[in-house]
C-alpha cells in the first residue's frame, strides 16, 4: 500500500510535475495507438483500417474491381479508361472530431502503481473504450438523428445511413421475416452480384439475436450442425460465409459485403491527450481527442436488408 506522499509524487511524475498536460501524440505514436484501438475488437481487425495523414483521404483497396487487363500497342500510352488505377468511384474519407472523456480515481492508480504498469493499463481501458464506440458509431451513426442517444449518434453517419441513402447499393426486402435460413440469408445472397460472392472475407452482418434465430432454426435438424447450434453455439456461418454478429447491430437489419469493404479512418496527425489531477476529487480527468470517419468502399459489393416502409 502507498502512501499519500507516494501517490502524490506518482500523479506528479505522470503529469510531467504539472497538475494538468497537454499534448499531440507524435504520428508514430498515434499510429500505434490506432493498432492498439484496433487489436480492442475482432470487427476492427476484419474491417479495413486507415491512418489518415490528413482529415481527408481517398479510399483506394488492392483487391478494388476486376476485368481491369488491356492491350496497348507498343509505344502507345494508355487511355485514362484503361489504368487500372485502384481508386473507388471517388469515395473520400472525411474525418470528425470525436471526444472521449474519462475520470479515473486514486483507488484504481494505487491498485495499478506496482511495476509502472498504470500508463499501460490507462491506454489500454482508453483503447477499448474508443475501439467499441468506433465500431457502434460506425455502424448506427445518422447526422440527423433525434432520438435520446443524439448526442453520441449524430457525430457521424454509419454504414447503415450510408447503405440506405446509396443509389449503388443493393436492397433486400425483409419484409419483416425472421426465417434466416430460409428467406434473410438467401435474399442478401440473392441481390449482391456474381463478381463479388467469391470474395474469401465475404461476412453478413447482423445483431445476436439473429444469431441466434438462425441457431435456433438450424438446432431443429437431427444433425451434428444442429447438435452443434444448441449445444455450443458456434455455428456461425451460412454457405461458408462468415455470420458475424455485433452487439450494437440493431435487429432487423442486415449486410452483406466483404468485410475490408468496409473502411473506417483515423487521423493520425490529429490525436491530442488532456489530462488533469483533481486532488480536491481524488481522481484524474482524461479528454482524448481523435477525427474519425467510416465509408463503404465499393457500394456495388454490398447489400443491405431490411423491412423496407
Amino acid at each position: 500500500m502507498i502512501t499519500n506522499l507516494q501517490l502524490v509524487a506518482f500523479l506528479k511524475d505522470l503529469t510531467a510535475g504539472n497538475n494538468s498536460t497537454f499534448s499531440s501524440l507524435s504520428p508514430e505514436k498515434a499510429t500505434k495507438f490506432i493498432s492498439l484501438i484496433r487489436d480492442q475488437s475482432q470487427v476492427l481487425k476484419e474491417w479495413t483500417m486507415q491512418p489518415m495523414g490528413a482529415m481527408q483521404r481517398n479510399i483506394s483497396l488492392i483487391t478494388a474491381g476486376t476485368r481491369r487487363l488491356r492491350r496497348v500497342a507498343q509505344g502507345s500510352d494508355p487511355e485514362d479508361t484503361q489504368k487500372a488505377n485502384m481508386t473507388t468511384g471517388g469515395k473520400k474519407l472525411i474525418a470528425e472530431e470525436l471526444d472521449l472523456f474519462e475520470t479515473i480515481g486514486f483507488d484504481f492508480l494505487i491498485d495499478n502503481t506496482e511495476g509502472n504498469k498504470v500508463e499501460a493499463t490507462i491506454a489500454k481501458g482508453l483503447a477499448m473504450a474508443l475501439a467499441n464506440d468506433i465500431v457502434d458509431l460506425s455502424i448506427n451513426g445518422d447526422t440527423t438523428d433525434t432520438s435520446a442517444d443524439k448526442d453520441f449518434l449524430t457525430l457521424n453517419d454509419g454504414i447503415i445511413k450510408l447503405a440506405k441513402g446509396s443509389a449503388d447499393t443493393h436492397v433486400f426486402d425483409t419484409n419483416g421475416s425472421t426465417d434466416y435460413k430460409g428467406v434473410v440469408f438467401p435474399g442478401l445472397f440473392g441481390e449482391l452480384p456474381d463478381k463479388w460472392k467469391n470474395t474469401p472475407d465475404l461476412t453478413i452482418y447482423c445483431s445476436p439475436t439473429a444469431l441466434e434465430g438462425y441457431q435456433d432454426q438450424l438446432a431443429t435438424r437431427s444433425t451434428n450442425a444442429g447438435d452443434r447450434a444448441i449445444l455450443q453455439g458456434d455455428v456461425d456461418f451460412y454457405k461458408g460465409r462468415k455470420i458475424r454478429a455485433i452487439n450494437s447491430w440493431p435487429q432487423g437489419i442486415y449486410m452483406l459485403t466483404p468485410a475490408s469493404n468496409i473502411v473506417v479512418g483515423l487521423v493520425k496527425n490529429q490525436m491530442q491527450n488532456y489530462r488533469e489531477v483533481k486532488f480536491s476529487k481524488r481522481c484524474i480527468d482524461y479528454t482524448f481527442v481523435t477525427y474519425h470517419d467510416v465509408q463503404i468502399a465499393i457500394d456495388d459489393a454490398c447489400v443491405i436488408g431490411y423491412d423496407k416502409p
